[in-house]
């Protein structure tokens, strides 16, 4: 489509906006070729005015793209054969603070079957969220809290504690799922003083979080991975009582190396972790927990279990005495196998 406005900015924004909707599905009507076109600057500037949960209808619109959340996304003009009423919730949710914003993350599991329309957040300035405000629905891969709804920003080194749950929809009718994490995520602004270096520092650990936690391992055959390349499973262990995470594998692979990093403070003798199969049995010797930040390889590893089959279990067991704090990453190297 041909269109001539006064302002040759707004022609190219326009033609976007056009080829855009085309993309999306929306039959674009014919006009004629010699036609002034009001400008659009004003409109996407105004959707993109905070403050509002949805502070961006233009960037919403993009981090929804293949995420199964878009209105116009095939992935929800699937039809499920049952609509379920309680949602999964979100996993693997994350904050991290900048310098006058705190960022919030998150991972939609099992879009189709849930009908998910979107994630609600909560905010609390103390750990138990006895204070927590909900601050709405968000369609999207990520949030930037500003402070909402106030549009000056945090002040230094402002800590806020986030809840999200999925929103589920059969007809007009809204399901919800738990609120999680049951330990509530923080994020903590930026000390005063702080520099565009420890700024940019952050902002790297956010993007690599928010790219690393929307890909689905699942969805990768075995047939497109090369067995030359080792692969690396990371499988995070939250504080908590004894008991077990089981990951089940897209591809057949053998164990050749586990190690952890302790996270969340320090454990105390006898809290272990162990990596099995699904049916419990032993892969590696059990790995004693000490102090926070403490890198602990594996001694051993059993090579009469070490080889888990095409979709089979790999289960990380935490055993926790009830007096430390047990959270970890556990990272364990495969070689896959044909």
């Amino acid at each position: 489509m041909a269109l001539i406005s006064s302002d040759p900015t707004t022609d190219i924004i326009q033609l976007w906006l056009d080829e855009y909707l085309a993309q999306m599905g929306f039959t674009l009507p014919i006009l004629d070729p010699i036609v002034a076109i009001p400008t659009a600057l004003d409109t996407i500037s105004t959707s993109t005015t905070e403050p509002a949960i949805r502070e961006s209808l233009v960037l919403e619109a993009f981090q929804e793209i293949g995420l199964g959340l878009n209105p116009y996304d095939v992935i929800t003009r699937i039809t499920p054969i049952t609509f379920p009423t309680t949602p999964d919730p979100p996993v693997d949710v994350y904050a991290l603070g900048f310098d006058i914003e705190i960022g919030i993350s998150w991972h939609i599991q099992r879009l189709v079957g849930n009908h998910i329309r979107a994630v609600e957040i909560r905010r609390a300035t103390l750990v138990d969220m006895s204070d927590a405000v909900v601050l709405g629905e968000f369609r999207g891969l990520f949030w930037v809290d500003k402070n909402f709804p106030v549009p000056e920003g945090w002040g230094d080194s402002i800590q806020r504690f986030y809840q999200i749950r999925s929103v589920a929809a059969v007809g007009e009718t809204p399901y919800y799922s738990a609120w999680t994490p049951a330990t509530p995520v923080s994020g903590t602004t930026l000390a005063a003083g702080a520099t565009n270096v420890d700024l940019q520092a952050r902002v790297d650990e956010f993007t690599r979080r928010v790219q690393s936690q929307h890909i689905f391992p699942g969805a990768i055959l075995g047939s497109d991975m090369s067995p030359d390349v080792p692969v690396l499973l990371r499988v995070v262990v939250p504080t908590g009582v004894t008991g077990d995470i089981d990951t089940v594998l897209a591809w057949r692979g053998r164990i050749i190396d586990v190690w952890l990093i302790k996270t969340g403070g320090a454990a105390v003798q006898g809290d272990t972790i162990q990596v099995q199969t699904g049916a419990g049995a032993a892969i590696t010797n059990l790995i004693p927990l000490w102090s926070d930040q403490q890198k602990i390889p594996c001694e051993t590893i059993d090579d009469a279990t070490y080889d888990i089959a095409d979709a089979g279990t790999v289960r990380v067991r935490r055993v926790n005495s009830g007096a430390g704090n047990v959270a970890c990453e556990v990272y364990i190297l495969f070689q896959r196998i044909l």
